[in-house]
């Protein structure tokens, strides 16, 4: 069977509201977020939903006084402590005619019997988990929504509440994972990974206690992962659609903040940026800049041989200009319209910040071992007034990271970095420099992430082919996963380096298994999806791959969230 997440939450939340009545859908901080990636508004209200509400609002007397003795309560929560309480309160002074319990996950046997003895007035009507605890980019996509793990990396004595709640969440968002495909996977992690190992022998456990709902077998194997393994891609620039637009712009929960680019329209102020609910994205988010801007001039080709409009199209602004000409336009092709205006912001972006001369240093730097040309290269960006503080934070970082282990000019290279500083933030960013390799670096990570060449390809330029204003661009750097799935997809992932859990497994080392769950302690990145998806679309390939991890990184979460909220 096919795994899709996207489908099995659609599925659960339309069970959910299959609640017979008009009824208030009452959520938590995180279902809020999670029930708005996979079910559209109109959706939730073409299920006689009546009203949303959190279940920790505070109400006021008014409110509590008012009786919806009409409504069923329909509460989809994850089974915390917390959401316990709000639940246990809404049964003390129930204002509801009946109330219908859900849970994102497992609900522990003790916590149930809390919302039982709180039952007075024999108004639940059902309590059921569906298995969606986890946020739903993609059908083969999926995060646990927590920013920074970096606590988790110290010793295990060290943990308090808040690397324990940490760690259960990310087990929550990957077993409610397992359970929505079905899967009961053989599980094999980076063996230079403490928390990847904890992680692979936690989930274990659990499915061992879960057997009666970890029941189906099949060829699955799931590969437990360190984001320490790979610190280089998080912070490169990228240049296929999605990723360019998370880097650049930022997508949140799969909307898109434009409100700061410059004569925005109105309408236009966030957007939606949805593979399962915008067909054009689905086709274009893992174009690369260059054909990326042929297939929207494509689309507006198209339209002008209706209108019979002459206009010359030849640049981003003229296709810019030619949409606002046309309000049918827009209102045939809104869709169409959002990717225009994207497509001009992110040219303005690359254009106002240098990033074609940054990624070409970027990608140097992970490619190839020159440290004299690279020092040259690094040297200039910082000289340039031009180029934005953060861009060469990141050179900076990358240096450190490629040449730690040689005789390298860094002390200097972090002096011009902090005097090139003009705040206190931009100060206290080049702490990062230090912070990317106590994180990860070459005594942390373990492997040979530069040295065999396992990362290194033959640069390849994808050409504009006539769209002025998108230039050649590189894409020499693919992310280690690439090379991991490429020997799991071979039997050539060898043991010592991942082993099985069970070593019993072991044996199954050349099998290929037919499906593959990937989950990265510390958060993936779009370029690691784009290269999951290359093996998804390809006919070729031996299996499907499913992947998920802490949350999901561009450059600035990377390193603000991750490398800078320390303990």
């Amino acid at each position: 069977m096919a795994m899709n997440l996207y489908n099995a939450g659609h599925d659960y939340i339309s069970k959910i509201l299959n609640v017979p009545g008009l009824k208030c859908l009452l959520l938590d901080e995180e279902t809020t977020g999670m029930i708005g990636m996979i079910y559209s508004q109109s959706e939730i209200i073409a299920k006689q939903v009546f009203l949303v509400e959190r279940i920790d609002k505070k109400q006021d007397k008014d409110e509590k006084k008012a009786s919806m003795h009409h409504l069923s309560a329909v509460c989809l929560v994850r089974p915390t402590r917390e959401s316990i309480n709000h639940l246990k309160q809404l049964l003390k002074t129930p204002k509801f005619k009946e109330y219908h319990f859900f849970f994102t996950n497992i609900l522990s046997g003790e916590l149930l019997q809390e919302l039982a003895d709180a039952d007075e007035f024999n108004l639940v009507r059902q309590v059921q988990e569906f298995f969606c605890d986890y946020y739903v980019l993609d059908d083969l996509l999926f995060h646990a929504r927590l920013p920074s793990t970096r606590p988790l990396h110290a010793p295990e004595g060290q943990w308090g509440k808040q690397e324990d709640v940490m760690f259960e969440r990310n087990m929550a968002c990957l077993l409610a994972c397992l359970l929505s495909v079905k899967k009961r996977p053989i599980i094999r992690y980076q063996r230079e990974s403490p928390i990847a190992k904890k992680m692979a022998t936690a989930v274990m456990h659990r499915m061992k206690e879960e057997a009666d709902l970890f029941h189906t077998q099949g060829q699955a194997v799931l590969l437990v992962i360190d984001r320490r393994s790979d610190p280089v891609s998080p912070l490169l620039q990228q240049w296929t659609y999605q990723a360019m637009v998370h880097e650049l712009i930022g997508i949140n929960n799969n909307r898109v903040d434009l409100s700061k680019v410059p004569d925005i329209r109105k309408e236009l102020r966030e957007v939606v940026l949805h593979p399962m609910q915008d067909e054009f994205y689905r086709k274009s988010m893992y174009l690369n800049f260059g054909e990326l801007g042929q297939s929207i001039k494509g689309l507006v080709a198209r339209y002008q041989v209706k209108t019979q409009d002459t206009t010359k199209v030849d640049t981003i602004e003229d296709m810019q200009k030619f949409v606002d000409n046309y309000p049918e336009f827009r209102a045939m092709a809104g869709n169409v319209s959002k990717h225009v205006t994207m497509m001009q912001e992110l040219s303005r972006l690359v254009s106002q910040r240098k990033l074609m001369d940054v990624s070409e240093l970027e990608q140097d730097l992970a490619c190839s071992n020159d440290h004299s040309a690279a020092l040259e290269g690094v040297t200039r960006i910082l000289d340039d007034n031009d180029v934005r503080f953060d861009e060469k934070l990141r050179l900076v970082m990358l240096y450190a990271l490629r040449y730690e282990t040689a005789r390298n000019s860094l002390p200097q290279l972090k002096d011009i970095l902090h005097d090139k500083a003009n705040t206190d933030k931009e100060r206290a960013k080049c702490r990062a420099v230090d912070e990317v390799i106590r994180y990860a670096g070459t005594d942390q990570r373990g492997g040979d992430l530069f040295g065999n060449g396992s990362l290194m390809s033959k640069a390849s330029r994808f050409l504009s082919s006539g769209l002025k204003g998108v230039e050649n661009i590189y894409t020499q750097h693919k992310p280690l996963l690439q090379t991991i799935l490429e020997q799991l997809s071979k039997g050539k992932l060898k043991p010592s380096n991942y082993p099985f859990l069970d070593t019993s497994s072991s044996a199954q080392a050349k099998q290929v298994p037919k499906n593959v769950i990937v989950f990265v302690m510390g958060g993936v990145t779009y370029e690691e999806q784009a290269c999951v998806a290359s093996f998804n679309n390809d006919s070729n390939s031996p299996f499907q791959i499913m992947l998920g991890g802490s949350c999901l990184h561009n450059s600035r979460s990377f390193i603000e969230e991750h490398l800078l909220q320390m303990r």
